[in-house]
């Protein structure tokens, strides 16, 4: 098709470029006299199209459309033009010279591409495009590798599509003797890599009915679809519309509706009826390899009867045809060595192989010999009982021979047999005996799972260390937690310490983690469900030391990059806590997450460090594309749940052992940093979590207990106020036990103090800018003074520096501010000091220009101020609200500078004709339109605009320009600023809760004294180091309190009742939740087993934690 659009493009441009040299001709040659010469153009082809079907090459699909041109003669006739117009011929001939060396290339171009190969056409776009056709390749191995597939009925390979109502079908027909390698090689567009796992169902092709007391066919056909789905296996049959084949065929339609799972019928092409046949290959002989059985569907050519014919089952993806030449009931089993072959191939296609299941459903003896061939080969077979025939023969015959063992003989299972088949002859019966004796046989019964049988077969194959690996991941997708016991020694054996990371890097991981940096690459496709925690519960109860000694470093596909213990990468981490960090960060589904989490010995700390992984892992992803956007916010919900989490078992926790959630946020955790729960919530931007009313209890213990921080401490009462504290402290000594320097150490001391300094310093600073005082002539005993202040400031400043590290430092605003206005205080009065010697009154250039830049520096000092807001509920929602409306300002001026310049461009050029006028008022006058003040020049010479549809259009734009920037554009502005207000408003409490967190913390790294007085109290240490020391010596010893044990059941309790509790922002039943009865705890097992999904339903206002990229996206995007 590729090939065939080029070819008509190519004759489209020739038939142009003949068009443009007539075209030239005529215009440059051409004249009104009547000696003017004449170019003529004459042109003959002749095309003999002889379209060929496409033909099957070595390794690839080779399409040959023959296309011979026959031979084209263009002559260029041009008799001599007159002398006087020597031009106009020179550019005839340069232009007809064009033309002809264009309509050479095109020619070549054209024939080029007509014998060209037509790979490119599987890729081009649908599904038809794909279907390699037939020829000749004219080439030796072509000849032969056509020789070798080409069915009796056909010289060559016929393959196409079938369209149905439903979806369509790849099709071919080949030999049934056909090498299963060579036809994959040509077909590689059909499939995208090998199967872990190979389903061949067999069976009775005539109709039968069961008996749904003893075979439920609907839970068959559903738990089929499912472990094909989770397991990424090929589902083979017979491919026709009868009997089995086509039951499954309807399963795979009921269950698989976006054709996840390649289910592939391998049918014999002569039990088709007479006009199927006839279809595909009178469909193999024209230019179309596409068939369309709707329209065949009025010719009734599904058969009415056996011996009639079959047609092709409309839901499988592909049908391979084997054709030996056998017509009519004889072709029936003719497929069969090709199919064994195909299914032995295809195992093969990954390096690890993979195992062949075999299901027999009802079924005859054709189908027990294919039984009887399949496990030569190596496959294992399922036998579903309740399904009459062949299968219940097997079933009872093995039941049979569990029971008599040594005892069987011919006779007993003849009898046995042939209650379920009566004519069954004598011969056969040791067919059977050696098909039970193989102990390759699985009976399938109505009480069973068809994953659990599938699983037992498959165990019954061979055992080495990829083997195993392979049958876990069944199990693991499948749900058999009952095979964990039996394949998880043998699979910690094979891999010894490595058997964790083995786990975590197959089936943990959800994301592509062979390349991590492109998480712009990210695509929300549908993934299947794979509930790995059961086999994590069972790795911390049968190897616990193994799991806590686990070392997650570099050699883990792409490591743990989460930094929110410090501001660098750790190499390794360590236990769980480096598994949890692993598994956030490789997109694990969220019961693998609870699974370890449920494990933590600090579960508080990881629910929060998992909050920290999942928003870093979202700032991973490319913000450029929609479904990376969804994912993001996906990742946030995520995040805000794991908070919760950590809320709601503080909660439980100190409900049902009696201990207070401020003792609980101050322990100090060794796994994570020695940090405490309270610290590390602010550290790691912990909103939700710092917003509850536990923690702001505990932030105002804080704000009350003198430095360094200690429960068992002596509190400020919080109605202590400065003025009268200070009063009491001096004249009523008997109601303070805190003696002057506990005092003064404590932060809500320390705010006051600090504050009342710093508004002091702005003060003096502010007063000596104002007069001038700081700017003249050199130094001066008030400048020395508040250089002396300013040094003070800076030695808190590089104090903080060193504890938050360089980015933790300049990403607050405040922190800026302070650098800023220092830095710039000092450099002003050095240069004073160095550079001005002028002690006269009358100021000198260089003294104004420093003057300017102090008066200017102002501005960042007395902006400083405004953090002491941040302690107060009211003011400090104020002020954020005030900076997201400087955002919104910010965002305002650039499109209002990007209209105003536009409308100042396009009028100035026409207003002032001068270029020199141009430059005089360059294009800032339009923007003064905002404040509605429009240039009286610009109006006075648009109304004096000689041309008037100019000067209509002139004054219609300085219109525009007033109405946009005045009214359109400042309206626009209130609205958002609005809408801001709004926002921040509703969440006032979150955004100041965090903020005051941060202000009160920040007292950690301030010292006791403000400045300046804090350079004398280091002055003394340096010099009297005894006096400091007892100054500082506190006169309060802390009390000492019982520390509280936190068992394991305790643990595993809350973090029970925190998950089964269906909302999570409610408060959690007394009972314990959904599925908990009152007195017990659901265990990890119960809570994340696949049989209880109802614990963790999404409910409809809030999703609960979605088990699928796919799933999050949908949830996010609703």
């Amino acid at each position: 098709m590729a090939a065939r659009i080029r070819q008509g493009a190519s004759r489209m441009l020739l038939a142009m470029l003949c068009a443009i040299s007539l075209g030239g001709a005529s215009k440059f040659s051409a004249q009104p006299k009547p000696g003017v010469g004449l170019l003529a153009l004459q042109s003959r082809a002749s095309e003999n199209v002889a379209v060929e079907r496409r033909i099957v090459g070595t390794t690839s699909a080779n399409v040959s459309d023959k296309i011979d041109i026959g031979q084209g003669r263009t002559s260029v006739f041009a008799r001599p033009a007159e002398q006087s117009n020597t031009f106009s011929s020179s550019m005839t001939i340069i232009v007809c010279g064009l033309a002809s060396l264009g309509l050479a290339v095109i020619w070549i171009y054209s024939c080029d591409y007509a014998g060209r190969s037509e790979d490119a056409d599987a890729a081009e776009g649908t599904e038809a495009g794909r279907n390699l056709a037939t020829g000749s390749a004219g080439e030796g191995i072509g000849r032969s590798v056509s020789k070798i597939l080409a069915p009796p009925s056909s010289n060559h390979l016929v393959h196409g599509q079938i369209r149905f109502e439903e979806g369509s079908t790849q099709f071919c027909v080949t030999s049934n003797e056909s090498d299963p390698q060579v036809l994959c090689e040509q077909l590689d567009s059909w499939f995208s890599g090998g199967p872990m796992l190979i389903l061949s169902i067999f069976g009775g092709a005539d109709e039968f009915d069961t008996d749904p007391y003893n075979f439920d066919l609907d839970a068959f056909s559903k738990g089929l679809v499912q472990a094909a789905v989770r397991t990424r296996a090929w589902v083979v049959t017979g491919g026709t519309k009868s009997g089995v084949m086509d039951l499954v065929g309807k399963a795979m339609r009921a269950h698989d509706k976006q054709r996840q799972v390649p289910c592939i019928g391998i049918s014999p092409f002569g039990a088709l009826t007479e006009k199927w046949r006839s279809l595909l290959l009178r469909t193999s002989l024209c230019d179309c390899s596409v068939v369309d059985a709707r329209k065949a569907a009025r010719e009734k050519l599904d058969a009415d009867s056996l011996h009639d014919g079959t047609a092709i089952q409309d839901n499988h993806t592909h049908s391979i045809l084997c054709d030996n030449g056998t017509q009519g009931k004889a072709a029936y089993g003719t497929e069969g060595n090709f199919r064994t072959a195909f299914e032995q191939f295809a195992a093969t296609m990954l390096s690890d192989g993979a195992p062949r299941v075999m299901i027999l459903v009802n079924g005859g003896m054709i189908s027990v010999q294919m039984v009887a061939e399949q496990i030569r080969a190596g496959s294992c077979v399922v036998t579903c009982k309740g399904t009459g025939r062949a299968a219940d023969a097997l079933a009872s015959l093995s039941q049979a021979y569990e029971d008599l063992e040594e005892e069987m003989t011919a006779q007993i299972a003849g009898q046995c047999l042939k209650e379920h088949m009566p004519t069954l002859k004598d011969k056969d019966v040791q067919i059977f005996l050696d098909i039970i004796q193989s102990r390759q046989l699985k009976v399938y019964s109505y009480e069973d799972r068809i994953q659990d049988v599938i699983l037992s077969a498959v165990l019954s194959l061979k055992t080495s260390a990829a083997a195993i690996e392979h049958q876990l991941l069944l199990a693991v997708r499948w749900g058999c937690t009952d095979y964990f016991d039996l394949l998880g020694p043998k699979f910690v054996e094979f891999y010894e310490g490595g058997a964790v990371k083995r786990i975590f890097e197959t089936l943990v991981a959800h994301t592509d983690i062979s390349d991590l940096s492109s998480r712009s690459k990210l695509t929300l496709k549908p993934q299947e469900t794979v509930n790995v925690a059961p086999l994590i519960n069972w790795m911390m109860e049968s190897y616990p030391e193994l799991m806590r000694s686990v070392n997650v470093d570099r050699s883990w596909k792409g490591g743990v990059t989460w930094t929110g213990l410090g501001t660098r990468k750790k190499e390794s981490w360590t236990g769980l806590e480096g598994l949890l960090l692993w598994a956030v960060e490789n997109d694990a589904t969220d019961s693998s997450l609870f699974a370890i989490w449920m494990h933590m010995e600090d579960p508080v700390h990881a629910a929060l460090a998992m909050a920290s992984a999942l928003r870093g892992t979202a700032l991973s992803y490319s913000s450029f594309s929609y479904q990376a956007t969804l994912a993001k916010e996906s990742l946030h919900e995520r995040a805000d749940y794991a908070e919760r989490l950590a809320i709601l078992f503080i909660k439980d926790l100190s409900s049902r052992i009696g201990i207070s959630p401020a003792e609980y946020l101050f322990s100090v955790s060794k796994t994570w940093g020695n940090s405490t729960a309270f610290h590390l919530a602010k550290q790691l931007g912990c909103a939700l979590f710092v917003e509850a009313k536990f923690y702001r209890s505990a932030v105002d213990v804080y704000w009350m207990t003198p430095h360094p921080f200690d429960l068992g401490k002596e509190t400020l009462d919080y109605d202590f106020g400065i003025l009268s504290g200070a009063y009491a402290y001096v004249f009523q000594t008997d109601r303070f036990s805190l003696g002057a320097w506990d005092t003064l150490s404590v932060p809500y001391v320390k705010a006051y103090t600090h504050g009342i300094m710093r508004v002091l310093f702005c003060l003096v600073y502010g007063w000596q800018v104002m007069f001038g005082e700081i700017s003249y002539g050199g130094f001066t005993p008030m400048g020395g003074f508040l250089m002396f202040w300013a040094m003070g400031y800076i030695q808190l400043e590089i104090t903080q520096f060193r504890h938050l590290g360089f980015r933790d430092y300049f990403a607050d605003i405040w922190n800026i501010l302070d650098f800023w206005h220092l830095l710039v205080f000092l450099s002003l009065v050095s240069a004073s000091w160095t550079f001005t010697h002028d002690y006269s009154r009358d100021i000198t250039e260089r003294e104004q220009l420093l003057q300017d830049i102090h008066s200017l520096n102002l501005l960042p000092t007395f902006a400083r101020l405004f953090k002491v807001c941040q302690y107060s509920e009211y003011f400090g929602t104020l002020l954020l609200t005030l900076f997201g409306l400087c955002v919104d300002a910010a965002y305002f001026f650039l499109m209002l500078g990007m209209f105003c310049a536009t409308m100042s461009c396009a009028l100035t050029p026409i207003l002032w004709p001068s270029i020199h006028e141009r430059w005089a008022h360059g294009i800032t006058w339009g923007f003064w339109s905002i404040f509605g003040d429009v240039n009286s020049d610009a109006m006075h010479r648009a109304e004096n605009l000689p041309s008037r549809p100019l000067r209509w259009l002139t004054l219609f734009l300085l219109y525009v320009l007033t109405l946009g920037s005045n009214i359109l554009l400042v309206n626009l502005l209130i609205a958002i600023m609005n809408n801001t207000y709004t926002r921040y408003q509703e969440a006032s409490k979150t955004h100041w809760a965090s903020a005051r967190v941060e202000a009160v913390l920040e007292f950690d790294d301030i010292t006791t004294l403000p400045p300046p007085f804090n350079l004398l109290a280091a002055f003394l240490e340096q010099v009297a180091p005894a006096l400091a020391k007892a100054l500082k010596e506190s006169k309060m010893q802390p009390v000492a309190r019982p520390k509280f044990t936190i068992n394991k059941k305790h643990l595993q309790e809350s973090m029970g009742r925190v998950l089964c509790s269906n909302h999570v922002d409610q408060q959690l039943p007394e009972n314990g939740g959904a599925g908990c009865d009152r007195g017990s705890f659901a265990s990890p097992e119960e809570l994340v087993k696949p049989e209880s999904p109802s614990r963790l339903t999404r409910t409809p206002t809030r999703p609960f934690f979605p088990d699928t990229p796919a799933a999050r996206g949908r949830a996010v995007g609703k």
